[in-house]
């Protein structure tokens, strides 16, 4: 893993306005420290069904480029092309339905345990 960095500038304006002089390695591990707690504590209970859904949507995608705020929802109609739920397979048709209840921090977690997933199969092709 390379440990060079280049941040953002909307990083860098995080990571003062949280510090006076900020040890940026600190800084990041703190700040990864939550977003870690947070998604392990508010990460929804989904069928495998669902899951497995959920990865084929993002399977291909570029997930450090997700827009903001995150949307499950609209990105399961986007992944098969339709505008709305009744488009879809019936055997899909309620998860737009039940993505758009959940709340950006649960968006998240879903997010971050896909990442992960995706990252072990990666991995896994490799060896």
């Amino acid at each position: 893993m390379k440990r060079s960095i280049h941040l953002s500038e909307s990083s860098e304006a995080y990571l003062a306005s949280r510090a006076r002089n900020p040890v940026v390695s600190a800084e990041i591990n703190g700040a990864l420290a939550m977003l870690q707690h947070l998604a392990r504590e508010n990460l929804p209970e989904l069928s495998e069904a669902e899951w497995a859904e959920i990865v084929a949507v993002y399977r291909d995608r570029d997930l450090t480029k997700i827009p903001l705020p995150l949307n499950i929802a609209g990105d399961i109609l986007a992944h098969y092309g339709v505008i709305v739920p009744s488009q879809l397979l019936p055997q899909i048709q309620g998860m737009p339905e039940k993505f758009v209840a959940f709340s950006q921090v649960q968006q998240f977690a879903i997010l971050d345990a896909v990442r992960i997933y995706l990252m072990r199969e990666a991995h896994e092709q490799k060896i």
